[in-house]
């Protein structure tokens, strides 16, 4: 009994959760049945107001869009009208700014033109002023050569003259110095010339005294003869048979020769040699003088 009370008491308990499961599960079924309807509900009111929501946005839009094709319209008709007042003020002011530059460019030609004229103005004063330089320059050049070839001349001139009087007191000391020699010469050839006659007409008096001594000594013995002289003669460089030579070794033409020595050497300018011809002594000068002015022999 107690295990049919027991097993009762089990098969109740079993039933009773299960009863509370079937409450619980139903209660959960009818919950998420609420749950669904709930959602589908608000879906549907979601759905509602979607559509509204969209026909609103569509109407709204449409009429935005009407605002902005009517705006869009009136924007094109004030763009147009604002084009129209911008090109007519572009025109005008295109307009202004030709007749600016037609006037700032006439105003450059007149200024470029004035320049111009100044430029060349200034250029052919410029070239008046260099050609009146190089005028006077060329004026002045002239005038300093001409100067210089008169100095030139002036100078040439005084060279020339100078040297004419130099040659021409050349040309007289030399005529001088040459009348001197020549006078001294003539005079020495007409002393030697007479000196020679005279020897020579001594000469022949002595040749003709010694034919005839000769002849009237020729009976004369030997031994009654003077002895013949045994000394050289005084010139050596002349033969013991000339009768000129000997006779000019005596004091007469020998004082002669000297005096036009002295003479020449006085007219002459004094020169080393004849220095060195003064300082020579009187034997010397017999000695080597001939009567024609010519030497018979060396210093």
């Amino acid at each position: 009994a107690e295990a049919e009370a027991k097993a009762a008491a089990e098969m109740a308990e079993a039933a009773r959760v299960a009863a509370q499961k079937a409450a619980v599960e139903r209660a959960a079924r009818e919950k998420a049945e609420a749950e669904a309807k709930a959602i589908a509900e608000r879906a549907e009111a979601a759905r509602v107001a979607a559509q509204e929501a969209a026909a609103e946005k569509a109407a709204r839009e449409k009429a935005e869009a009407e605002a902005a094709r009517i705006a869009a319209e009136q924007a094109a008709r004030d763009a147009e009208a604002a084009a129209q007042r911008a090109a007519a003020e572009a025109a005008k002011e295109r307009a202004a700014a030709e007749a600016r530059a037609a006037a700032d460019e006439r105003a450059a030609a007149e200024a470029r033109a004035a320049a111009e004229a100044k430029a060349a103005a200034q250029i052919e004063a410029a070239k008046r002023a260099a050609a009146e330089r190089a005028a006077a320059e060329k004026a002045a050049a002239e005038a300093r050569a001409a100067a210089d070839r008169a100095a030139k001349d002036r100078a040439e001139a005084e060279a020339r003259a100078a040297a004419e009087a130099k040659a021409a007191a050349v040309a007289r000391a030399a005529a001088e110095q040459a009348a001197k020699a020549r006078a001294a010469a003539e005079a020495r050839a007409a002393a030697e010339h007479a000196a020679r006659k005279r020897i020579e007409a001594e000469a022949q008096a002595a040749a003709e005294r010694g034919a005839s001594e000769a002849n009237a000594t020729a009976s004369v013995p030997g031994e009654l003869l003077p002895p013949l002289p045994t000394h050289a003669p005084a010139n050596d460089n002349v033969l013991p048979s000339d009768p000129i030579a000997g006779i000019l070794e005596g004091d007469g033409v020998a004082e002669a020769e000297e005096g036009d020595l002295e003479a020449e050497e006085a007219a002459a300018p004094p020169t080393r040699k004849r220095r060195r011809a003064q300082r020579r002594s009187r034997r010397d000068r017999k000695r080597n003088y001939g009567i024609f002015g010519g030497m018979f022999g060396g210093r």
